[in-house]
């Protein structure tokens, strides 16, 4: 395991549970759905998974995670 720094930053956190398809899916969503009407601009910063149950960390089939997208203070137009 690596260890980093993440820079401060404000993130949009979405609570996830399902399979790795449906994770495709949430993210896509954030990406082409939320975002834009939401007028929030991701930031260039890392994006995180935060793992709420370790026994899910091999479990493709039953994840229980945050997807944390940073982003910046600026708004689409």
């Amino acid at each position: 395991m690596n260890h980093i720094r993440v820079p401060a930053a404000k993130y949009v956190v979405m609570e996830f549970e399902g399979d790795i398809g449906d994770e495709e899916d949430a993210l896509d969503y954030l990406w082409h759905s939320w975002f834009p009407r939401n007028n929030c601009v991701p930031a260039y910063s890392p994006t995180l998974e935060v793992f709420m149950n370790e026994r899910s960390l091999c479990d493709w089939d039953n994840l229980k995670l945050k997807l944390c997208i940073p982003i910046t203070g600026q708004k689409f137009i």
